[in-house]
């Protein structure tokens, strides 16, 4: 069952509308990622799960070339994806504008006049509508829409509409100084099992 940060006693907000980011709490199974295929433009084909997990936050965005709020953002998306942050951080581009040649045409487009300085994907509409209901329990409402996935590829939240860069920053930070507490109580408590093994094989 889905819970809200609401539900949890903490609230944390990525845009200005104010609304209540959804706690996934679970991981992108495999099943659901090897689904989630993707096209370079290239043609080349690119699984989501191959793009993720690999020590960065990652915030996945999904547009489409006549987004006027898409575009809007893109400079700001690439000052956090390009900046030296306390934590390591980037940006995924997933245009729903079709893998097919006018989508690709119209897409490649948009790329060509906003610059982003991260690197977009192509997908259809008609695999991402379901798979992001399968990853979040919602609807797909349209663009811009974001995904937020841990260091290790956990997908902490979504946010449909506009972000507000300064408050996902925050929220970053946060949760990786937490994160970044309970290994090092791990690592302190680590050693202390590690000795007790020889003097168990011992006995």
């Amino acid at each position: 069952m889905l819970k809200t940060m609401k539900e949890a006693l903490t609230i944390k907000r990525f845009s200005h509308r104010l609304m209540h980011l959804t706690l996934l709490g679970v991981f992108l199974s495999a099943g659901y990622a090897q689904a989630f295929e993707m096209r370079n433009f290239e043609d080349e084909t690119v699984r989501l799960e191959d793009k993720i997990g690999k020590g960065k936050w990652s915030v996945v965005m999904f547009w489409a070339h006549n987004c006027g709020v898409c575009r809007h953002e893109m400079p700001e998306l690439s000052r956090f994806h390009s900046k030296d942050h306390a934590f390591e951080a980037e940006v995924i581009g997933l245009s729903i504008d079709g893998t097919h040649a006018s989508g690709k045409q119209l897409a490649k487009q948009f790329v060509k006049e906003t610059q982003p300085s991260f690197t977009s994907y192509l997908s259809d509409i008609e695999l991402v509508a379901p798979n992001y209901r399968i990853m979040t329990g919602e609807d797909f409402r349209g663009t811009p829409t974001f995904l937020l996935f841990s260091p290790e590829g956990e997908l902490i939240a979504n946010n449909p509409g506009r972000l507000r860069i300064s408050a996902l920053e925050d929220f970053i930070t946060r949760n990786s100084a937490t994160a970044d507490k309970n290994k090092s109580h791990k690592s302190k408590s680590a050693p202390a099992t590690a000795a007790q093994s020889p003097s168990t094989s011992g006995s």
